[in-house]
């Protein structure tokens, strides 16, 4: 208002009339503070029915996921209770973006966000507003829980706690899991772009023998022309007093370990060796297999009966949403039941018939390999040996290869190969090769 009369404008109220006397800018103060008054108690009155609403599962409008329509779920007096269904043509959409993220569309390895983008604005696909695709739009589909089952209503009082709202899942926690981590693995932060998206194929994996750090790529010229090298990192950046480490031959090196891979590992021989720690689970009493499972359902049934208890709380009026003492304990009852879940699924996949390894899997997982490792593509051998191998240390007269065991049995049980970023520092599974006297080093 004092802006206003500073530029000369006057304000009139047709509601409120006051005047420009002492006692009408008295007056219209006054007002002023009652609406305030007014509109924040609304405000606060209406936020506690979003929590409320949220809290039984219902939607509390907004912008719909991409994936997702709105459709009505109860009618209570003259207003609706609406929930999230799946739409299954934006469905189809959505599995297609996670599947080009964690395989490619067979031409190619893992697509990042950009890459994902570009696949599908040349193939034709639009969004809901038949706008191109781009990263900004893809990469909250990717990243947050929504597709996986899991909505989460950002709640702004009694300390802004969130409330999860169970919707159907478009794909599968465990596939949203993976994408996201992938993806957090292939920022920049955390990878260089090079490593996942250059056309070296041993990148991000060798390791020098002298300082154990990465080795680089370089180029020089000879008597034969132009040559292509591996090199110590550190000995590049910062010079021999760094390190001391040597160059290897890019071409032969990438041939060596691509045929030793074929003959030492990739092999229907070779493969039974490392997976008979998950032989040995599987192999299990069908006795003791029930019970694991009777005793983890046994669990999610007490969880959930723990949360309905508290619903129950609610609907009868015994206690409001936004008592602190009932939000911390629904939040506790929600993650218990959320945990029970998820041991109940993984001894349930475990046990289940398509996670076994058999003489078939294992078949299919080494002529996968096999044939990814026979193309020309540097992406697909590249994405696929990274999705198996950890880390290649090279030494004066040997060279060890290095992965987690998990990574081939995932890979087998699902008759696919996951290429996966997500390492720890436990080394489960090692080939020590030799080096052959014909590939010298200088």
């Amino acid at each position: 208002m004092r802006s206003l009369a500073n530029r000369g404008v006057r304000v009139v109220s047709l509601t409120q009339k006051t005047g420009d006397t002492i006692e009408g800018r008295l007056t219209r103060r006054l007002l002023g503070l009652f609406d305030e008054y007014s509109s924040q108690e609304t405000s606060k009155h209406v936020k506690r029915s979003q929590a409320f609403n949220a809290h039984e599962g219902y939607w509390n409008g907004g912008t719909t996921p991409y994936g997702y329509q709105v459709v009505s779920a109860e009618s209570r007096g003259n207003s609706d209770r609406k929930t999230l269904a799946v739409e299954e043509t934006e469905a189809a959409d959505v599995r297609l973006m996670f599947d080009l993220a964690l395989y490619g569309d067979g031409q190619s390895g893992p697509l990042g966000v950009t890459e994902i983008a570009k696949w599908l604005n040349e193939r034709g696909y639009r969004t809901r507003k038949k706008n191109k695709w781009c990263t900004s739009v893809l990469q909250p589909i990717l990243s947050k829980p929504t597709v996986a089952g899991e909505f989460i209503f950002k709640r702004t009082q009694d300390g802004g706690q969130d409330i999860l709202i169970p919707i159907p899942a478009i794909v599968e926690r465990s596939t949203f899991d993976l994408v996201r981590k992938n993806m957090e693995a292939r920022a920049p932060r955390n990878t260089p772009p090079c490593s996942s998206t250059g056309e070296v194929l041993l990148s991000s994996l060798l390791k020098c023998p002298k300082c154990a750090q990465g080795m680089t790529t370089g180029s020089g010229n000879g008597n034969g022309g132009t040559y292509h090298y591996y090199a110590c990192s550190a000995r590049s950046r910062k010079g021999e007093t760094a390190c001391e480490g040597y160059r290897v031959p890019m071409e032969e090196l990438n041939q060596f370990v691509i045929e030793r891979l074929q003959s030492d590992l990739f092999s229907v021989a070779k493969i039974p060796e490392l997976l008979e720690p998950m032989k040995e689970r599987q192999a299990q009493g069908k006795d003791d297999i029930a019970k694991r499972l009777a005793d983890r359902e046994a669990e999610v049934l007490a969880a959930k009966q723990s949360r309905e208890n508290l619903y129950a709380m609610v609907t009868s009026n015994l206690v409001h949403p936004s008592d602190a003492d009932f939000s911390r304990r629904f939040k506790q009852a929600e993650k218990q039941c959320q945990r029970a879940q998820k041991e109940r699924d993984q001894v349930a996949a475990e046990v289940a018939p398509d996670a076994r390894i058999t003489h078939d899997k294992i078949s299919n997982f080494v002529s996968t390999m096999q044939s990814a490792l026979s193309q020309e593509t540097i992406a697909v051998k590249r994405s696929d040996l990274q999705s198996i191998i950890e880390r290649i240390d090279l030494g004066d007269e040997a060279i060890h290869i290095r992965g987690q065991r998990a990574d081939i049995e995932r890979a087998i049980s699902s008759d696919k190969v996951v290429p996966s970023k997500v390492r720890t520092f436990v080394r489960e599974w090692r080939r020590d090769r030799v080096w052959p006297r014909t590939l010298p080093t200088h």
